[in-house]
């Protein structure tokens, strides 16, 4: 989900540890149902999650960037490296999901596709609680 690895650092009820994702917390299991889709999802759906995906990532790396360099301590280099390069990478991502999905979309139901990127954006917001949640024991 993040890019950065199999662990990350984390502190729950039961202390501080590192996730590997053995045990995904549901919120992280329900947002990658959403995003991966399913063998039945259509392309235009696949396009237009991949577009709702890619269009929010750079603004979400770049106040991402921020919080580790105001907050955390942090300075740009390797560890802040990835952020840095998905505020403007994204872009690029997401003008080719764009071009794709518009190769596809004029034939398609446009309240359900948007009903398909509300999800995205939503089961986003809900793993982003669970973590919240989660840190907060």
């Amino acid at each position: 989900m993040f890019g950065m690895g199999a662990t990350a650092p984390i502190t729950t009820d039961r202390g501080a540890a590192w996730f590997f994702g053995e045990d995904p917390y549901e919120q992280t299991v329900a947002c990658a149902r959403v995003w991966s889709g399913g063998q039945f999802r259509r392309l235009p759906e696949h396009l237009v999650t991949l577009y709702a995906i890619e269009s929010a990532q750079p603004s979400l790396s770049r106040v991402k960037l921020e919080g580790l360099l105001e907050h955390y301590g942090f300075e740009e280099g390797p560890g802040t490296e990835y952020f840095s390069v998905q505020t403007w990478r994204d872009h690029e991502h997401a003008a080719l999901a764009r071009e794709a999905f518009e190769q596809v979309a004029f034939q398609e139901d446009p309240f359900a596709l948007l009903g398909q990127v509300e999800a995205v954006y939503r089961s986003h917001w809900g793993l982003l609680d669970g973590l919240e949640q989660a840190s907060r024991g």
